[in-house]
């Protein structure tokens, strides 16, 4: 991507030192090995390449460091003395060290887990709050079981439970140029079986959310009237409608999620200047900075802003819907904070000192925080694809797993 001309001969003596990537092919990856058993590193585990004939072992604190990857999705394998093998798909990132931490489960002990459902390599994945059990629900799906029509698959992405964890919904998108697949919401159960459409969509969506309310879920969509806005929608499956609740305002907003009872919705609007939205509130006493974090009814009206200081986006609701948690960064810093569900009490939950942060959910218990970041990360990348999970009381953080996006729990 970079062209060198003319390398000093400090510069070189440095590269020979330094590992290089030239023309980003290969890149290295780190990380550590732990035991679910004894909750501490793993001396002496075996890290091993499938396909590429490399293998290591971890250090006594449990590191590991292996050079000169292919940047591609390879297969890893992980093993340890009286632990159970895990398999791990992980892409090898140019330009830059990767981070992967591995847990390992004894041979006796199976996690008790909530299962955490996330988007991988543009697939829907299973798996537990360590990533020791992993399960691609979407990899199997056929043209004819989920698409209308056949010759262009679909990519899969934000996936979201019911709320009795029987069943996934997520966005079906066609990234290609042939236009004879629909982009659409789906739903599967938690097996990955009774793939069904429910709704056909005319332009790209994201951040879908189930509500507690059965029948009505909540998304962000392009709007098609506005090559710059991007407006909040309900489908209510029950009707067959889809409204829009931004209305004719030329905004970007995304990140929608239900409250408990299903009667609100927190989202972030992006805008700039007043006057962007007609409702109850007077626009020029709102915050001028670029995206924040509002409370609006299922209906979209009245609207209230939460936050003013920094940027803030994506905010969930916890189980008991007195708590908000959410992405700022007010401290020069991308981190994950808290707040009441009114606004008030705002206060930083992580010290990562991560430049990006994403989608924080909260466990069914509310103990939990499960958010992606790019904290210990050394490559390159616009987006934060790694899952960590943190305590509320800001303890306890660990890597869930690698190459995780827009989880559910």
């Amino acid at each position: 991507m970079k062209k060198i001309v003319g390398l000093s001969l400090f510069a070189l003596t440095l590269m020979s030192c330094t590992p290089f990537n030239p023309g980003g092919s290969y890149s290295d990856i780190e990380g550590r090995v732990y035991s679910l058993k004894y909750r501490m590193a793993i001396k002496d585990a075996q890290i091993s390449v499938l396909k590429e004939s490399v293998d290591t072992e971890s250090k006594e604190d449990g590191s590991f460091f292996i050079k000169g990857l292919p940047v591609k999705w390879l297969t890893f394998q992980v093993s340890a003395p009286g632990h159970s093998l895990i398999k791990r798909e992980v892409k090898v990132e140019p330009y830059g060290v990767k981070h992967i931490d591995f847990w390992l489960a004894p041979y006796d002990k199976v996690p008790d887990i909530q299962p955490i459902v996330f988007e991988r390599d543009d697939n829907i994945w299973l798996t537990d709050e360590f990533g020791i059990t992993q399960l691609n629900l979407t990899a199997s799906v056929s043209n004819s079981s989920i698409n209308n029509t056949t010759g262009t698959s679909l990519y899969y992405s934000y996936p979201c439970w019911s709320n009795d964890k029987s069943e996934i919904a997520f966005l079906g998108s066609n990234l290609s140029h042939r236009a004879n697949v629909t982009d659409g919401i789906f739903t599967m159960s938690k097996t990955g079986m009774q793939n069904q459409r429910l709704v056909d969509l005319n332009s790209r969506a994201f951040s879908l959310r189930w509500s507690p309310v059965q029948g009505l879920f909540a998304f962000a969509m392009a709007d098609t009237g506005s090559p710059d806005a991007q407006h909040i929608f309900i489908f209510n499956k029950p009707k067959d409608i889809i409204e829009d609740l931004t209305g004719k305002v030329v905004t970007r907003e995304d990140d929608p999620y239900w409250s408990v009872d299903g009667e609100k919705i927190i989202y972030t609007s992006f805008y700039s200047t007043p006057p962007l939205f007609y409702y109850e509130e007077k626009p020029d006493t709102w915050s001028k900075e670029r995206q924040q974090i509002f409370i609006m009814s299922k209906k979209g009206g009245k609207r209230k802003q939460l936050t003013f200081s920094g940027e803030n986006y994506a905010p969930s609701f916890s189980p008991d819907g007195r708590k908000i948690a959410f992405v700022s960064n007010r401290t020069n810093y991308t981190e994950i904070w808290t707040m009441d569900a009114d606004g008030n009490n705002q206060k930083q939950l992580t010290f990562t000192y991560s430049s990006r942060c994403n989608k924080p959910i909260w466990s069914r218990d509310g103990e939990k925080i499960l958010f992606n970041s790019n904290y210990l990360q050394k490559y390159q990348s616009l987006y934060s694809s790694e899952l960590w999970v943190i305590d509320t009381d800001g303890k306890d953080l660990k890597m869930v797993t690698n190459d995780a996006v827009h989880a559910d729990w």
